[in-house]
């Protein structure tokens, strides 16, 4: 299937294309340079509060862990145990850019390499088993401490450019169609020898000239048509007088002369 060859659809994939290359690069740049720094520090800060966080328990008196672990779980929202969770856990098989630098901090800071697993019974958990003085602690951080959804924020994006793209073309390239839409219609009736309505001489500066010129050109095509009616008329008015008495003194003079020559005279 072939690409309508028109001026609006040759114009609107043009804007499209370049309107869309502009923001696939734009947001290359931003979470190049902005959003994954960013996500990376983030993910070495919760790192590090989760290994300093694992390292005071295991610090504290028995008596004192509990109440740690409360004021872990209110003020951060992190949960510390030193028993597994009762759902089995499994290591992530896909992983968000914020997990990846989150595993790499933790195994960084332990000198070993850690992964983040997570449970089909509880997917908003996820957990980190982190091998501490000896002991094993389980550190769980919900979703929502992270706050970030990669796949929605990449279909919101991609849905909102798509919107913005569609209707910022169809109002550029409209805009720009819609006079000379106007100035072929006015075209093909002057064509067609039908009178055309003056074209409104107004929107933009090189089209409102174009506009005034087609004005002044049907002008002073009309004025020549109406100046050859009048010649074309003028003409077989003069002609057809002389030519309708030489007829009638041809019809008088038969009988008279010579019928060949009056025959002829009267033929020419």
């Amino acid at each position: 299937m072939r690409f309508p060859n028109t001026l609006f659809a040759r114009t609107s994939l043009t804007i499209s294309g370049a309107l869309l290359i502009f923001i696939l690069f734009t947001g290359f740049v931003v979470l190049n340079y902005m959003l994954l720094p960013v996500a990376r520090q983030s993910a070495g800060d919760l790192a590090a509060l989760m290994v300093l966080s694992a390292r005071t328990w295991t610090e504290l008196l028995a008596s004192a862990r509990k109440d740690f672990q409360k004021e872990l779980r209110s003020s951060h929202d992190l949960i510390l145990q030193a028993t597994p969770p009762e759902a089995p856990l499994k290591a992530l098989l896909l992983h968000s850019p914020y997990m990846l630098f989150l595993e790499e901090a933790l195994s960084t800071r332990l000198g070993q390499t850690l992964h983040i697993h997570q449970s089909d019974e509880t997917p908003d958990l996820y957990w980190a088993i982190l091998p501490i003085a000896g002991k094993t602690l389980y550190l769980g951080i919900n979703h929502d401490h992270i706050g970030a959804e990669p796949p929605r924020a990449v279909v919101s994006i991609f849905l909102g450019a798509s919107l913005f793209i569609l209707l910022t073309t169809l109002l550029v390239v409209r805009r720009i169609t819609r006079p000379l839409e106007t100035l072929s219609r006015g075209v093909q009736r002057l064509g067609q020898g039908t009178h055309s309505l003056p074209l409104p001489e107004d929107g933009p500066r090189e089209l409102a000239d174009l506009a005034r010129k087609f004005n002044q050109l049907s002008s002073e095509i009309e004025r020549l048509l109406e100046n050859r009616t009048t010649l074309l008329g003028g003409i077989s008015h003069d002609l057809r007088t002389p030519l309708a008495r030489l007829r009638i003194a041809a019809e008088l003079l038969r009988g008279r002369e010579d019928d060949d020559l009056l025959d002829s005279m009267q033929q020419d």
